[in-house]
């Protein structure tokens, strides 16, 4: 299932959301601002509710759709690159909706996986976006800032209850797996050096 986010953009002097045909909010609900602080500011955001409400039940619908378009057709997981989508052409999404993506996957029971590769480690202004959206994924995933690009290194992150499913009842039956990315000395030594100095 691929939802088409609203996208962040100045347009005519005013910055505003863009919106795929058909997927355009109700005229009540706010879609200029004047800073991309108004926009990234989540909590005052969620003071009036319409949008993210009107958010929630285009992908419910948006889901429904697509889980009865085949038998048995069903959502392991949504991975979200939040706040900056690297993938779509480094545009900004609209942090509401991908709150209620968030929302409608939890009310579902479905796992939550943020790429925060583009966006994490103060790229986007926060640690990471769960800063922003004010929701925690079960997943999260770092790399290219992690260690200031001086060595490849991936971090993945995830809740108890993912990392429980990691190890297995049997040694034998743990998620093994390494590449390109995984823990090496030079880039664990440059990751920290990196993390101390995002911190001041």
């Amino acid at each position: 299932l691929a939802l088409s986010p609203p996208t962040l953009g100045f347009q005519n002097g005013e910055l505003k959301m863009n919106f795929a045909p058909g997927l355009e909010p109700s005229k009540e609900a706010n879609v200029k601002f004047d800073t991309i602080e108004q926009v990234m500011d989540v909590p005052g955001r969620l003071l009036t509710p319409r949008l993210l409400n009107e958010f929630r039940e285009t992908i419910e619908m948006q889901w429904i759709v697509y889980e009865h378009k085949e038998v048995n057709r069903r959502i392991s997981c949504i991975v979200l690159e939040p706040v900056l989508m690297a993938s779509a052409g480094m545009v900004f999404v609209d942090p509401i909706w991908q709150r209620a993506v968030v929302e409608v996957a939890k009310k579902r029971n479905i796992p939550i996986i943020y790429d925060e590769t583009c966006s994490g480690l103060h790229r986007v202004g926060v640690k990471s976006c769960r800063d922003i959206l004010q929701a925690d994924p079960d997943i999260a995933t770092y790399s290219n800032l992690l260690s200031g690009g001086l060595s490849p290194l991936g971090v993945t992150l995830a809740s108890n209850e993912v990392f429980e499913c990691f190890l297995g009842d049997e040694a034998s039956d743990a998620l093994l797996h390494g590449e390109s990315s995984a823990a090496n000395p030079m880039g664990c030594v440059a990751a920290l050096q990196t993390l101390e100095s995002y911190e001041r």
